[in-house]
């Protein structure tokens, strides 16, 4: 994904983006599924998250 770091985050907190999940003290990774689900559909993806609440 291009893009600043920060803009990665502010994604996260918007919603239009998966969450990290943290694996250790220094080290997050994304969910594969919540990856691709945003590849499919990166637009429609905040309001999927909102539909399935």
């Amino acid at each position: 994904m291009p893009g600043a770091r920060a803009t990665l985050y502010r994604r996260i907190q918007a919603g239009a983006f998966p969450a990290q999940v943290k694996i250790s003290a220094r080290c997050s990774a994304w969910r594969e599924s919540e990856v691709e689900a945003w590849m499919r559909d990166p637009f429609g993806f905040a309001n999927s998250l909102r539909d399935d609440a």
